[in-house]
């Protein structure tokens, strides 16, 4: 579904863009939906990132209060990644 939108833009701005969706083999009404698809896909991006904030190693390694003697690298990646579920978690709600 498309929608019409009115815009009061400087002349010499929108002769410029007009210009550049040419050069580029686009209209103007493309140019303008895929900018803002792009920034509408960044607001998603950024929102998902203060889901996940970024993890150290020190983080990775020393979350686990695992105590045992490691049987497979599987196992010790299932123990850190519980782990880490719990504090991204623990850390999401409390914000």
């Amino acid at each position: 579904m498309t929608a019409t939108i009115t815009l009061q833009l400087d002349e010499k701005l929108i002769d410029s863009v007009q210009n550049y969706a040419i050069q580029h083999g686009q209209s103007l009404s493309e140019l303008i939906e895929n900018y803002l698809k792009n920034l509408a896909s960044q607001s998603v991006k950024k929102r998902t990132a203060k889901l996940f904030p970024l993890t150290t190693i020190e983080q990775g390694f020393g979350c686990t209060n695992y105590q045992g003697k490691v049987i497979s690298l599987a196992e010790m990646e299932q123990g850190i990644t519980e782990e880490l579920q719990k504090q991204w978690l623990n850390q999401w709600l409390n914000q």
